[in-house]
């Protein structure tokens, strides 16, 4: 018997058997959907196939509805800000499913009285 825990979703944890394939959200910042940036999100498949089903959801379950659209790019996911952005590819039979934090982006710089914050 194998227990497993995943403290990121994006994870699968607990299987004992491998993946049907390798599936990558692309696009992302420091692994995070950024608000805005849902034009520049993809995902890559491996070994690529051209006969998978593509779905990007709010949800970890790949039978709920793709919030985000389907195909090769999300829909704009600005109401998800603190939630997730998931990816389920369903190809042959097997789905696969990834998903980032969806964060607005943090501004250049800071300014508040005299203090200044500028990103690094």
């Amino acid at each position: 018997m194998r227990i497993g825990m995943a403290l990121n979703p994006a994870f699968v944890s607990g299987r004992d058997e491998p993946e049907a394939f390798g599936l990558e959200i692309t696009g992302t910042t420091n692994g995070a959907a950024i608000v805005g940036d849902h034009a520049g999100i993809g995902y890559t498949e491996d070994p690529v196939s051209a006969t998978e089903t593509v779905k990007w959801s709010n949800s970890s379950d790949p039978a709920a509805a793709a919030t985000y659209g389907i195909g090769a790019a999300p829909t704009d996911y600005t109401a998800g800000d603190g939630g997730y952005l998931w990816l389920h590819v369903t190809d042959g039979g097997d789905t696969v499913s990834r998903a980032a934090p969806i964060r607005y982006a943090l501004p250049a710089a800071f300014t508040a009285g005299q203090w200044s914050i500028a990103a690094a």
